[in-house]
């Protein structure tokens, strides 16, 4: 500019960078109303004891902060918060003004001094309720100073909710010396001037913040826009940020060192510096994501968080030096600081020093068999470690720490000086749909070194892609971004592909594009670079009001598979009160196949952003939908109160269902990858972006034993020996308590004969109440999710229904049966377990012997004296079906964890879900069938009440009803404990392996329990001889066993199940 280059060549100050110019030791001087921290190179006043920053000295300059403001407004911590109750306290800003003051360190080496402004009840309304203690520190020898704040919010039920809109540091510096600003090397520039903002002299447009300069005091700014939120920054570029004076060459900046104590990850984007001149540090705030990163504190609940410290650094040049080199040493002094995090010096016990952290580390892999067999290195994934949650919840965490890196072209990473604490390990690979969760919790310890070992992501994929558009980076960059309209531009996003999205008023060119039908993209002809817009705004009208638009994707399909399932997935770089309608080949159809619903505030259009928060969408459509030859994919945006009123498309993709299994091979997908943007809080939008090409999906695998950790074959072999190892452990523990409870149960029903039907009812609603409440208790933990409740029931009633049944049945034939006869008439439903999967002639063999053991002892009680003797057909005929009912609901609890990965993203699904809603359904149906069922048992129904009283009684060991009790409670007690145990182990072994190896660990306690039962027990003094017979049947069930384990060549490459016994 031409008046800035004639103030730069009249213009020689001579000096030094501040190290250089002083090494005294760091004084305080403490007044009345202000205190003074000075080190012979920078000096810091604060007033007392609010410790707002009034004067900051520096290299000839008296007060580099503006003097022309009230004290006050120079460099201040601020809050936005508002009160979550019917106080009406909404958006309150507010300057936190400090009431006490305290000297924490006072040496010549460093000071730090801390200013505290504590909460209590009395100031509920007026005051965030939060204690906050900022700190000062100035070190000797330093060009500048550092500070941090502690905010904590007390676990009292008297300490208010609130939410915390925004928090920051300001600082305002002196507008008749500092003009250059820099906040990246392709945006830094001579400013206009706050006074350029005012009446007369600028035109406000669409909203507060953006004016077109009219009449500058620099003509040279004539005919630009000036909008702040076109120098925003995202967290992994915003590290240093500032302004540079030229009278003298001075430069201010500030230098965030890390991003942990920021909110939202790396993606989220924040104001740095911009027209005041202005220097903001911004820790929480809802620009480009809204409400969802806003953290709302209940009423007591416990909070804590150090935000900083941040460095404010000061430097400036030697006589005849360039001030704008001023910028290139800011950037080294960013690397000093980087490289010196976690600093030692802070002296508040809330931030930990290097010692008291940990590390993590290990190597990013990426499984697509549609690209290469091969897994793929993770070059440039974004690893990190954040709070406990579902998978991608970083993007909207705002409460707590957050710790990334960036991996290496080999997929290494290395995650260093993490705060101790509980973290998941996300992971998002740019190139590839979708987020990455390590399945196991990571807990940080002080000085520990975690290595992780191969992590594999498997981008979501049902088939071979047939096409896409756009790039998955979770941007819309790479679309079309049109010219700005010539009276609203700033020169500095002129030719400049990576920030051209920055222009005022794009939102407005798409209706000049387009002024009477809507954008179509044709597959093979159209480019996304070119013809796809990069947000999917309303078009203006001539009335000046807006109209919703509807894109189209035209594409070929030579042949269709009508009785197929297709994939299309979108992906949204954001949206903004935007709606997304999908149709397939019928514009008009009043049901759209598929709705995003309202979403999104992140306001990003109107910011000039090309992303704000990301959404992955996985529809299906039907391939009767589809035609041969040309289709048509109808996306249409009807939201149209106003411009920004936006979905922005990232990438999109179509593709067949590979896991079918009626269709052997999987037919071509179409793969339309849609990346979304978002636009202003005043209206809503859509954004797209793009993706580099993938090919087909891979082959369908049980999602329970394919590991989500191993790459290489060491460590596959590794993690398998690992997952053999836990089935083995818990087949063991299964097999314990089966014996146990079937020793149990014949032992409780000892006192409770005259009673099965009680003790099932106790077991069948005690079971709802005591699952429920532990289910409870790990849904508030976060480990049961909310995905993971919001499975559909219609599975948890099939089971339960078939649970009822088969526990009824079980519960009147055990009561008549002796004891060794149980174990074995259970397995007569074990062939139910076979259906629907393929076994080797060993294990179908194996199960041949089993069933012909269970026969033979049967038999075996036909003679006189035997252990069936005297037993009608009718209690073995119970005992069977009520196997086969067990049997079916095993199958279906099976099939459910299977199922649930996919839905839960390769999370596996809690078994106390399966347990609560499968026990909770159990006992309607029981409800249900109770009169049939008291029938059935000779109970008239209303005598019911009577025998349900008398049962209890029985149960209690107490009343008239007591009698031939003898061993009540205790032995009830103990075999509904072991029950609880048994069913928990059990279902965690279908879990980790398969219904058919629960059941043969079951099995397996056969021969144990028959010989246990047989000796003389409490209640049972007598015991029970074993015939030969008998025991021959039990020798053969075992045979059976191992025959059924005996391992097999294969040459299969993907086996079918892991059966380990």
């Amino acid at each position: 500019m031409g008046i800035w280059t004639r103030v730069i060549e009249s213009i020689c100050t001579c000096g030094g960078k501040g190290e250089e110019m002083s090494s005294t030791g760091v004084r305080l001087r403490i007044n009345d109303h202000h205190v003074v921290i000075d080190n012979g190179i920078v000096q810091l006043t604060l007033s007392k004891p609010e410790g707002l920053l009034t004067g900051l000295q520096y290299n000839g300059l008296d007060n580099l902060l503006e003097v022309l403001n009230q004290p006050g407004n120079r460099g201040y911590w601020d809050v936005v918060w508002s009160a979550l109750d019917d106080s009406g306290r909404k958006g309150v800003f507010e300057v936190i003004n400090a009431t006490s003051f305290k000297v924490i360190v006072e040496t010549e080496e460093q000071v730090e001094v801390s200013f505290s402004r504590p909460w209590d009840p009395s100031l509920k309304g007026k005051l965030a309720p939060i204690n906050i203690d900022k700190r000062f520190v100035l070190l000797r020898g330093s060009s500048g100073f550092y500070t941090y704040a502690i905010y904590e919010h007390l676990g009292s039920e008297e300490w208010q909710a609130f939410s915390l809109g925004e928090t920051r540091i300001a600082f305002k510096l002196r507008k008749d010396k500092f003009h250059y600003m820099a906040v990246a090397d392709d945006r830094r520039r001579y400013m206009p001037l706050p006074d350029d903002r005012l009446p007369g002299r600028a035109q406000p447009l669409a909203f507060q913040e953006a004016v077109s300069l009219i009449n500058p005091v620099v003509p040279e700014f004539k005919g630009e826009v000036d909008d702040k939120y076109q120098y925003t920054c995202e967290n992994r570029d915003l590290m240093v940020h500032g302004w540079i004076s030229h009278d003298p060459p001075v430069g201010f900046w500030q230098i965030t060192p890390s991003n942990e104590f920021r909110s939202g990850g790396p993606l989220k984007q924040n104001l740095c510096s911009h027209v005041g001149p202005t220097c903001l540090a911004v820790f929480v705030g809802a620009h480009y994501a809204g409400d969802d990163q806003v953290p709302k504190f209940g009423q007591g609940e416990p909070w804590k968080k150090v935000f900083g410290p941040v460095f404010i650094y000061l430097n400036s040049t030697t006589c005849g030096q360039d001030p704008l080199t001023l910028w290139d040493d800011a950037k080294r002094q960013t690397m000093v600081e980087v490289n010196s995090w976690p600093y030692s010096f802070p002296a508040s016990e809330d931030f930990p020093k290097s010692h008291e952290r940990g590390n993590v580390r290990g190597r990013l892999l990426v499984r697509d068999r549609y690209i290469q067999d091969d897994e793929i290195p993770g070059n440039g994934a974004y690893v990190g470690l954040a709070p406990p949650g579902n998978v991608g919840s970083w993007q909207r965490e705002c409460k707590d720490y957050q710790f990334w890196s960036e991996a290496d072209s080999s997929g290494d990473f290395s995650i260093k000086s993490v705060r101790c604490g509980e973290y998941n390990l996300y992971a998002w690979v740019p190139g590839f749909l979708g987020d990455y969760r390590y399945h196991l919790p990571i807990t940080i310890t002080p000085g520990c070194d975690i290595n992780v070992g191969n992590l594999v992501y498997e981008p979501p994929r049902e088939g071979p892609t047939l096409w896409e558009i756009g790039i998955p980076d979770r941007s819309a960059a790479e679309f079309h971004v049109p010219d700005p309209d010539p009276k609203y531009v700033n020169p500095l996003f002129l030719n400049n592909p990576t920030s051209n999205f920055r222009q005022y008023g794009l939102w407005e060119r798409y209706g000049e594009l387009y002024p009477y039908t809507d954008l179509v993209f044709t597959v093979g002809e159209s480019d996304y670079r070119k013809d796809w817009f990069y947000a999917q705004v309303p078009r203006r009208k001539e009335d000046n009001s807006y109209e919703g638009t509807t894109w189209q994707i035209k594409f070929r399909l030579e042949n269709v598979q009508h009785a197929a399932t297709y994939k299309l997935r979108m992906a949204l770089a954001g949206a903004t009160l935007a709606e997304v309608q999908v149709r397939v080949n019928d514009p008009n159809k009043a049901r759209p196949v598929f709705t995003t619903g309202l979403i999104g505030r992140d306001n990003a259009i109107a910011r000039h952003g090309i992303h704000g928060l990301y959404w992955l969408y996985n529809i299906d459509i039907s391939g009767s939908l589809l035609v041969e030859g040309e289709n048509i994919v109808y996306l249409k945006q009807p939201r149209n109160q106003s411009p920004f009123q936006v979905p922005q498309l990232g990438k999109a993709n179509l593709a067949f269902n590979g896991s079918k299994p009626a269709y052997p091979r999987n037919p071509p997908s179409i793969f339309l990858h849609l990346h979304g943007h978002d636009a202003d809080a005043s209206g809503s939008g859509i954004s797209y972006r793009r993706r580099r090409k993938i090919a087909p999906i891979q082959r369908f695998q049980n999602p329970k034993f394919r590991s989500s950790s191993s790459s290489d074959n060491n460590n596959t072999t590794s993690q398998s020996q690992s997952s053999n190892s836990k089935v083995v452990f818990w087949s063991a523990v299964t097999l314990v308590l089966a014996v146990g409870n079937r020793v149990m149960y014949k032992l409780a029903l000892v006192p409770m004969k005259d009673y099965p039907f009680f003790l099932a009812q106790l077991n069948t609603f005690g079971y709802v109440v005591i699952y429920f409440t532990i289910l409870y208790i790990r849904h508030r933990a976060g480990i049961v999710t909310d995905e993971m409740m919001r499975l559909p029931k219609w599975r948890f009633a099939v089971i339960g229904m078939l649970e009822a049944l088969g526990v009824v049945a079980g519960m009147y034939s055990a009561a008549m049966l002796p004891g060794p006869a149980i174990p074995i008439l259970n397995q007569l439903g074990f062939s139910a377990l076979l259906l629907g999967r393929r076994y080797s002639w060993n294990k179908i063999a194996g199960c041949l012997l089993v069933a012909a053991g269970v026969v033979t002892a049967i038999a075996s009680g036909s003679e006189s004296g035997q252990m069936l003797s005297g037993v009608g057909l009718l209690w073995p005929i119970m005992m069977v079906v009520s196997s086969a009912f067990q049997a079916g609901a095993t199958i279906i609890k099976e099939y459910v964890f299977i199922d649930a990965v996919t839905h839960l993203k390769g999370k596996l699904l809690d078994i106390f879900v399966v347990n609560s809603f499968g026990s909770g359904f159990q006992a309607l149906f029981v409800l249900l069938f109770l009169p049939f069922l008291s029938n059935l048992k000779g109970i008239p129904f209303h005598e019911l009440p009577s025998y349900i009283k008398s049962g209890a009684g029985c149960f209690l060991n107490i009343g008239p009803s007591s009698s031939g009790c003898d061993g009540s409670p205790l032995m009830p007690l103990l075999y509904i404990v072991n029950n609880i145990a048994f069913n928990i182990s059990i279902l965690n072994l279908v879990k980790l392996s398969s219904a058919v190896v629960s059941s043969l660990a079951v099995v397996l306690s056969v021969p144990t329990t028959i010989y246990i039962l047989s000796l003389p027990l409490p209640y049972l003094p007598e015991g029970v001889t074993l015939s030969p017979f008998f025991l021959f049947g039990s020798v053969i069930l075992v045979l059976g066993l191992i025959l059924y384990n005996v391992p097999q060549h294969s040459n299969s490459k993907h086996g079918s199940d892991l059966d380990i016994m």
